[in-house]
């Protein structure tokens, strides 16, 4: 039997960084809880392990590795801020129209955006469902 373990840290302050339910969908089962060392203290973790000689590794391998991928492709928004909204008002109207604009513009294609992402996810998701 020709094992492999992964630790994934429970809970981790990067969107990308999987949790564990993410990676149960590729073939990883839970084996226990631990500790890992960060900055001054400990943070809990999962230890997980996977057969590498299991029926369909190498393209549960490869739709985990597209996932993640994809997930990594996602865009983050960030707001309006408000204090850059009445500056740009008090000075000048157009300035302060056009702000807003081009804020809710990049707000609404970042959104699009990732909603394309997390289809292709869950499509890749569905594709490993048959193969565990």
């Amino acid at each position: 039997m020709n094992i492999e373990t992964k630790v994934v840290e429970a809970y981790s302050y990067s969107s990308f960084d999987g949790s564990k339910e993410e990676y149960l969908k590729f073939g990883w089962t839970h084996t226990e809880d631990t500790q890992v060392h960060r900055g001054r203290g400990y943070k809990p973790a999962y230890v997980l392990a996977r057969d590498k000689d299991m029926p369909n590794y190498n393209a549960l391998t490869q739709l985990e590795n597209e996932y993640f991928h994809l997930k990594h492709s996602k865009k983050t928004y960030n707001s309006m801020e408000w204090d850059n909204i009445l500056l740009a008002f008090a000075l000048f109207i157009i300035p302060g129209i056009i702000y807003v604009a081009v804020k809710l513009n990049q707000k609404k294609k970042i959104e699009e955006h990732n909603a394309e992402i997390q289809r292709q996810m869950n499509a890749v998701v569905s594709k490993a469902k048959p193969l565990l």
